[in-house]
């Protein structure tokens, strides 16, 4: 408990305080980020939880002391529609920052991103908004020696600061209880295909207009639906993923909880060092097989013409390599010199929906796609990230993707259609990676309850 005396007793008496304060201060790690969040059973609905692709340390978001809630995505079709980021601008300039301690980065900020927009007419996506941001109550940065907490409220006209603040930190009294969790095997009583005979159909139909040369491929979508005996939860999630050392996105709304296993960087600003990234193709490590086949220059170019008419600005394209697992994900970084903070987060718009994901080439297989799958896909392959108070961001394609609403869960699985494969082989493939998605409920290191 010494260690959180400053942080209970702190001095504020010599900054000039607003209605908005953030504090920062940073404790010794006694707790593992899965534990924290069972803490804040009361916020169940309100909690986030990040691993990045390209870091070690973990996010942890408690309770939305402010949200942007809209039944649009607007903000990701207009390049000029910056309404959230103007707010969130105008917000920043009200705030009262104090640093109990120095941060060696800055996290404070949004957490959300933007959907299909069709959440609404979807019973799987009813509980989140087509667009989505939140700003936490606490926001908790687990490093391997350090947290380094951002708390960030509203100061009540009626309560002595003092009183607020000890109130809000009260649950580091919490941290040092070392009582272990007890985790139990999720028992899945039903898992069913929905609407097979649609998905087995429209890959013939693909196949046929591939053959007729119409286009060269499609990504269509497949959804297995799952009935566990209790609801899952984030806690046990999260612990799932840092047992497998795995990156991942886990966020909570209402009653329901979206996850993605796979969350590949899409936007990346810092200062003024603008990135794109576009993953093209996945190569076997074991044979050096590559699992798309097309012509990746033509969209290198149509894309970065399409940016460059947009903004103004001038890109450079490089080459790159990820390994996940036994695959290595082949990408083209896209990048500039930013001018405009707001605008340049705003690229987001140019760059969703992902055409190299849902097909080539954009227009045909767009169509196709409207015409033969309905519903909605929610943040599956959409762009989910945080923007921080600097106005530099993250922001990520949801890839692997499952949604509860309780203790109902849809997995989301891509099939994948090109020229190479048959109908066999298509079926086959995506038998597998569905497997591979259930094995969130059949690894005994993951529990249903809090």
């Amino acid at each position: 408990m010494e260690q959180y005396e400053k942080i209970y007793n702190y001095d504020f008496g010599e900054s000039v305080i607003g209605d908005k304060v953030v504090v920062k201060f940073t404790i010794k790690n006694s707790i593992s980020a899965y534990k924290f969040l069972t803490l804040f059973k009361d916020k169940k609905g309100e909690r986030f939880s990040i691993k990045k692709t390209d870091s070690r340390e973990i996010i942890v978001g408690i309770g939305h002391e402010y949200t942007w809630n809209l039944d649009t995505n607007d903000f990701l079709k207009t390049y000029d529609n910056t309404s959230v980021l103007d707010d969130f601008a105008n917000l920043l300039d009200q705030t009262t920052v104090i640093e109990i301690d120095n941060h060696k980065d800055d996290y404070f900020g949004l957490y959300g991103g933007v959907s299909d927009g069709n959440n609404k007419k979807s019973q799987e996506w009813i509980d989140f908004s087509d667009t989505m941001f939140v700003i936490p109550n606490i926001l908790a940065v687990f490093y391997e020696e350090d947290i380094h907490f951002t708390i960030f409220f509203k100061k009540k006209k009626d309560t002595d600061i003092y009183t607020q603040w000890r109130d809000i930190v009260s649950f580091l009294g919490k941290l040092d209880d070392e009582e272990e969790l007890s985790l139990e095997d999720p028992e899945v009583k039903v898992v069913r295909e929905i609407y097979p005979e649609v998905w087995q159909n429209n890959i013939k139909l693909a196949l046929e207009e591939i053959n007729a040369d119409t286009f060269s491929r499609i990504a269509l979508s497949r959804k297995n639906q799952l009935v566990l005996e209790k609801d899952i939860s984030l806690p046990s999630v999260v612990k799932y993923f840092l047992n497998k050392k795995l990156p991942y996105i886990a966020f909570e709304s209402k009653k329901s909880m979206f996850v993605t296993s796979n969350p590949l960087l899409s936007l990346s600003k810092k200062d003024d060092d603008l990135s794109i990234y576009m993953y093209l193709q996945k190569e076997s490590l074991f044979n050096g097989d590559l699992s798309i086949d097309f012509n990746e220059e033509d969209i290198e170019q149509e894309f970065v013409n399409r940016l460059e008419a947009k903004t103004g600005y001038n890109f450079t394209v490089q080459k790159d390599k990820r390994l996940i697992g036994s695959n290595l994900d082949v990408y083209s970084m896209f990048s500039t010199k930013g001018k405009n903070s707001i605008k340049d987060i705003k690229l987001l718009s140019l760059l969703y929906p992902l055409s190299i994901i849902k097909g080539h080439p954009k227009e045909v297989t767009e169509k196709f796609l409207i015409d033969k799958e309905d519903g909605s896909y929610g943040f599956w392959y959409y762009p989910f990230g945080f923007i921080n108070s600097k106005l530099d961001c993250k922001f990520y394609s949801c890839g692997n993707m499952l949604v509860s609403l309780s203790n109902i869960i849809t997995i989301f699985t891509t099939i994948l259609v090109n020229k190479n494969l048959n109908y066999e082989d298509i079926v086959s493939n995506s038998d597998k990676l569905v497997l591979k998605n259930l094995k969130l409920f059949a690894d005994n290191n993951v529990s249903k309850g809090e």
